[in-house]
């Protein structure tokens, strides 16, 4: 899934940031194991969430095919 770098709730709506994990020779051979040789790499991005159903709303994809890094999410002051 890639490593979770923050976690913001806004009303009823969870917004969870991952990074892309780095590639490493021990994460790919763990990695085709567990999915296979097409296993996906799911990219840097925010995730949003309905807190009471736990259904995906919506997914921005941040940075590019080489990764990206998410420090955080903060919620913008309305």
């Amino acid at each position: 899934l890639g490593w979770c770098r923050g976690v913001e709730l806004v009303g009823g709506r969870l917004f969870v940031g991952f990074t892309m994990l780095r590639s490493t020779r021990h994460r790919e051979v763990l990695r085709q194991l567990l999915l296979g040789e097409l296993g996906e790499k799911l990219p840097t991005r925010i995730v949003e969430v309905d807190r009471s159903t736990g259904a995906l709303l919506g997914e921005w994809i941040l940075g590019n095919t080489h990764g990206g890094t998410l420090y955080g999410i903060l919620a913008h002051p309305a």
